[in-house]
């Protein structure tokens, strides 16, 4: 994560990581560790135990409040989760000569 965020950073892009907090027992311990660190310092922000619809719709909730407030220009969603339309874009990220690059973005209706 580090070397995407890194390679996304840009002065007109505002990047919101979103992880659903089981992910820490799919990774390394020294990865574990690194998890906890970036809640413990908002650079990745997991949804609440007992969220309406769990973290799927955590994220949901986050991605329609993006697209309702107006600060953003677009919203780009990368999960895997069927997160239904709501106007956000649906992108995927891979490497491209060794960065980390949007490699497809998929318009969503908006709700």
């Amino acid at each position: 994560m580090d070397d995407a965020l890194a390679d996304l950073q840009s002065d007109d892009l505002t990047i919101v990581v979103l992880a659903d907090a089981s992910l820490r027992r799919d990774l390394e311990d020294g990865d574990q560790d690194r998890f906890e660190q970036y809640r413990g310092d908002g650079t990745v922000t997991c949804a609440a135990a007992g969220s309406d619809g769990g973290h799927t719709g955590f994220m949901r909730a986050v991605a329609e409040r993006a697209c309702r407030n107006g600060k953003f220009d677009e919203v780009l969603v990368l999960t895997a989760r069927d997160l239904g339309s709501g106007g956000w874009t649906l992108a995927r990220l891979g490497q491209v000569e060794g960065r980390w690059s949007l490699l497809e973005a998929t318009p969503t209706q908006a709700a």
